[in-house]
């Protein structure tokens, strides 16, 4: 009987990803942690890739259609599931609440957040935060994440919720800039959330795809090259 080979010898992945520093981003060295980490990885599972940077809501749309071999830098739920198959647990993020430094708010729960009528804002298409919704805190969705700092300094919101290491690469930026004096983090972890590839599409390719690589990332992690990646882009 012929076997047909699933992947030719030179085929070549296309990925995407955000531009979310210091994880991924098209100005980022080498696109930063987590598409570094994912080219190498793909390059040793025998794979060409290559990375292409765009908003949420299409790269869950390509990836839905299938336009693409998978999306780098995603989080998982349940419905993302039937969209294609995760990999091993890439980096974590950690998310945290912003305030404006003249507020005087403190967290204890979210449900004392919705007695005190404040507002939350987040990035349209992001996942929230668990038990956020749930709480009955008053959401404001913006476009992009220069919106919410914006809306945090000038006081239109009250709090917002970023990943941590994320914020702190976005306020180091020019475009940030304004807004770093006016803002802070607040001390509490909300939310741990590992990251992950998703290849795209429910079948034998895509399946056979995320076994190679996830072969390979642990040989990454038990022989160091995963946190020499890691280092290299400074996170711990």
């Amino acid at each position: 009987m012929l076997v047909v080979p699933i992947f030719s010898s030179a085929e070549k992945l296309t990925l995407v990803s955000v531009d979310y520093p210091p994880f991924s981003g098209p100005l980022l060295k080498n696109y930063g942690a987590l598409v570094d980490l994912s080219n190498q990885v793909l390059a040793q599972a025998g794979f060409e890739s290559s990375t292409i940077f765009m908003p949420w809501a299409r790269a869950i749309n390509w990836c839905r259609n299938e336009k693409i071999d998978g999306i780098i830098g995603i989080w998982h739920t349940v419905e993302r599931e039937q969209l294609g198959y995760f990999s091993l647990p890439l980096i974590a993020n950690q998310m945290v609440f912003y305030r404006n430094k003249k507020s005087d708010i403190h967290f204890d729960s979210f449900a004392t957040l919705a007695e005190q009528g404040l507002t939350v804002g987040m990035v349209r298409g992001y996942v929230l935060v668990d038990g956020l919704a749930e709480s009955g805190v008053e959401l404001y969705q913006v476009a992009n994440d220069a919106q919410n700092f914006r809306m945090l300094a000038r006081g239109r919101v009250d709090l917002i919720t970023v990943d941590r290491d994320y914020a702190r690469s976005l306020l180091l930026t020019p475009e940030f800039a304004p807004f770093k004096s006016h803002v802070e983090a607040m001390p509490q972890v909300l939310h741990t959330e590992q990251q992950y590839v998703l290849f795209c599409g429910k079948n034998h390719r895509s399946s056979a795809l995320v076994e190679r690589y996830n072969k390979k990332l642990s040989e990454f992690r038990q022989d160091g090259r995963f946190q020499q990646i890691k280092s290299k882009h400074g996170l711990e």
